[in-house]
């Protein structure tokens, strides 16, 4: 192997990793999705269920590797929900679980956030007529001005939500106000024939392209940020280093 072969590899392999999320983290963040949305307090009556879509899915994974914390201004009528952590990977429990923890700073009846609190992402995640959520995450060894070797997620959502001057949804009793084509699944407005069954081992793009009216313009939610574990990184091995260049150049190393 020549050494200008080998070179772009180093530098392949020392820039950063993208991992795709798996089927099981798909399900995961799918299912917690559902979850809350079922348990809302107070009971929604118009809730629909969520379902993985694949295009929002590329769009978070292209705009997670781009390593800005901040939210993307290409999204167009998109909702967007980022978290940004200093472990290897992304937890899909611990980003849903401060998303979702939003919640006791969320006022219902006022339709307003605690003072100095973050709110938007929960109203985000348990916004009735968002049907159609995809993530993506990527591990960035700089996150533009931020520290480096940090994880981001990207959570997109359609239609989105957080539109100025509504309610997540209408207080009622549960499936009470579902569109007539719809049927009652676990406390959430559901197309029976094209639900997809959370327990199956591939996530489909399935969700029916729905908006129920909310037709006004969204606002941009604002941004959490999990720190973790300060120490930790994704840096590419030095042995691995030495050892491809003791192959190039016949060098005897030892560990």
């Amino acid at each position: 192997m020549q050494l200008s072969q080998v070179i772009p590899l180093l530098l392949f392999l020392a820039i950063g990793s993208s991992q795709a999320l798996s089927e099981e983290e798909k399900k995961t963040l799918l299912q917690l999705h559902n979850d809350y949305r079922s348990k809302v307090t107070p009971p929604a009556a118009d809730m629909l269920k969520m379902y993985w879509d694949t295009d929002l899915e590329k769009l978070a994974k292209s705009y997670a590797a781009e390593c800005k914390w901040d939210h993307n201004p290409k999204r167009g009528s998109t909702g967007e929900n980022l978290y940004l952590t200093s472990s290897k990977t992304v937890s899909m429990q611990g980003a849903m679980n401060m998303w979702h923890g939003e919640q006791k700073d969320y006022n219902f009846s006022t339709m307003a956030c605690t003072e100095n609190k973050m709110c938007g992402h929960y109203t985000q995640v348990v916004w009735a007529a968002s049907s159609k959520v995809g993530c993506g995450e990527h591990f960035c060894e700089q996150v533009e001005k931020e520290k480096p070797n940090q994880s981001i997620m990207v959570c997109n959502y359609k239609p989105p939500g957080n539109v100025n001057g509504q309610r997540p949804y209408t207080e009622g009793k549960p499936c009470s106000k579902c569109p007539a084509e719809y049927k009652c699944v676990d406390n959430l407005c559901a197309i029976e024939q094209t639900a997809p069954d959370p327990s199956t081992t591939a996530i489909e793009e399935t969700a029916p392209d729905s908006s129920v009216g909310w037709n006004a313009v969204p606002h941009s939610t604002t941004i959490a940020i999990s720190k973790t574990d300060s120490s930790a990184g994704r840096n590419f091995p030095t042995s691995i280093y030495f050892c491809l260049l003791s192959a190039i150049f016949g060098l005897k190393l030892f560990f």
